[in-house]
């Protein structure tokens, strides 16, 4: 169930955490259609993957998931080891060496300045931008509008800065 793939390294991981799944009994089937599925979906970090099922997701880095679920035995309960950590939405969740800032306004935090937040996930190099500071953050503001991170500077400006005035 690849949606896309950063790259070839995630597509492949993701193909590995598949297999454990599957051998585990867990992954989604026609057969077992409300099992475990995963994906690497675009708006992720970079090679991290959402492992959902019909009454819950996680999230985090493939290869993390993929060896938590090589080391759960066959006759583990069903869920044992699946990720359990919410999908980052906020500057705060996001993983440092995936993304940075650049303030486009004069002030402080409390001033909210626009910022472009430049952003390493699963499908490139994407932005949002807007207000950031103490009581703002531009990418969870991104990510409650509804709007797709994105893909060129430009766009994430004109949307975000116009957006959260």
């Amino acid at each position: 169930m690849i949606h896309r793939a950063w790259n070839a390294t995630t597509a492949q991981t993701v193909r590995q955490i598949e297999a454990e799944l599957a051998r585990l009994g867990w992954f989604c089937t026609d057969a077992t259609p409300c099992y475990y599925a995963v994906s690497a979906d675009d708006d992720l970090p970079a090679g991290w993957v959402r492992a959902y099922d019909d009454n819950a997701e996680g999230y985090g880095p493939a290869d993390d998931i993929l060896s938590d679920l090589q080391n759960t035995p066959a006759d583990a309960e069903y869920g044992t080891n699946c990720p359990t950590d919410r999908k980052p939405e906020s500057s705060r969740d996001w993983p440092e060496e995936f993304f940075t800032t650049e303030q486009l306004e004069e002030g402080t935090c409390n001033d909210e300045p626009n910022t472009l937040l430049t952003l390493q996930t699963n499908a490139g190099t994407r932005y949002a931008a807007g207000p950031h500071g103490v009581h703002s953050c531009a990418l969870s503001d991104w990510f409650a509008s509804g709007m797709p991170l994105a893909e060129t500077r430009e766009d994430a400006l004109s949307a975000g800065c116009n957006v959260y005035e």
